[in-house]
């Protein structure tokens, strides 16, 4: 099979020669290969005593990080590169600090922010990312985030806003952006279990409880608006026919 740093050295020519035509399934790949890496670091890694031994997946994550730090220097990147540059750099940014340190890193994706409006959004969040891992705040980034937090693009204005927001709460924000764990199973607790006592407290206070709309409640709102079709019998299909002409 092929070295996975091959795969994503050519994937990654691919892109910079094909630029934003490359199908969106080519870009998760690479992405997905540098998230998970090599299939089996056990049959990759040299033989050494040495217990700091660098296993396949992480060399090919020091490669990566390597050469998208050279493309940044480069021109007129097509901007669904960027956007994985920008990823990959905010994931694994870290594996480089002693050449290249995170505020480094952090300077570089402020430029591209400001060159790149379609990969603004991933600029912002390997910005975030770099913070939680730095622990503070730098002057270059905060510059970038107040300029895009009124942004027109409602993504990059929220992803500043969150940025913003988690700046208040450095612990928070290292819980909740961890290094390196775009693999990891996140646990989702479907029945919000968590806002029980905020529910609780609100309902002490006087509040109604949540009742849910049921069809029947749903189909009664509607049912003055006419125009669903003869088979809609619940008033919750979709309506096919324009609205009658409003009368002034």
């Amino acid at each position: 099979s092929t070295h996975p740093i091959r795969y994503v050295e050519t994937i990654v020519t691919v892109l910079e020669i094909a630029g934003d035509i490359v199908q969106p399934n080519i870009v998760r790949s690479l992405m997905r290969i540098i998230a998970e890496g090599a299939d089996e670091d056990a049959e990759d890694e040299q033989e050494s005593d040495d217990e700091e031994m660098v296993s396949s997946t992480d060399s090919m994550r020091i490669s990566t990080v390597n050469a998208f730090l050279k493309l940044c220097e480069k021109p007129n990147i097509p901007q669904v590169l960027v956007q994985v540059v920008a990823w990959t750099l905010g994931e694994y940014g870290f594996m480089v600090n002693d050449e290249t340190p995170l505020p480094e890193i952090a300077k570089k994706l402020c430029e591209l922010a400001k060159t790149y409006p379609k990969a603004r959004g991933h600029v912002v969040t390997a910005l975030v990312k770099i913070t939680a891992q730095l622990g503070s705040c730098l002057p270059e980034i905060l510059t970038t985030i107040k300029k895009f937090g009124n942004s027109k693009d409602t993504d990059v204005q929220q992803r500043c806003l969150e940025l913003t927001a988690l700046l208040q709460e450095p612990d928070l924000m290292k819980e909740v952006l961890p290094v390196d764990a775009s693999m990891e199973d996140i646990d989702i607790d479907e029945d919000l279990s968590f806002l029980n006592g905020f529910v609780k407290q609100a309902l002490d206070n006087g509040a109604k409880p949540y009742n849910p709309p049921t069809k029947t409640n749903f189909a009664s709102l509607v049912a003055g608006l006419g125009g669903f079709g003869d088979d809609d019998e619940d008033g919750l299909g979709l309506r096919y026919e324009a609205y009658d002409q409003p009368t002034i």
